[in-house]
């Protein structure tokens, strides 16, 4: 299994020592963002996935271990997601 992890506090939104939280926006909405350098990827939940319905590909099954040593299954890949923040674009 590949080493996917997502941090327990980016899992609860929280914040610690390697977590940043900020402002930013989806198609002119706000959302809130949590950069966790603990985390091994880039995470998105479902509900905002299905609320700017963006489309979500298919992927490979796989687990994400979270930091209660759980395993959360991915639902899907969301491709070339554009978000905007502090004047800048960025593409994930």
């Amino acid at each position: 299994m590949d080493d996917h992890h997502l941090s327990l506090n980016a899992l609860k939104g929280g914040t610690g020592v390697v977590t940043i939280r900020f402002l930013a926006f989806i198609d002119k909405l706000s959302v809130i963002v949590l950069i966790d350098s603990d985390s091994s990827d880039n995470f998105l939940q479902p509900c905002i996935a299905k609320f700017f319905k963006l489309p979500i590909k298919p992927a490979p099954s796989f687990k994400v271990m979270v930091g209660n040593d759980n395993y959360m299954a991915v639902e899907g890949l969301v491709q070339n997601l554009i978000i905007q923040a502090q004047g800048n674009v960025f593409q994930l």
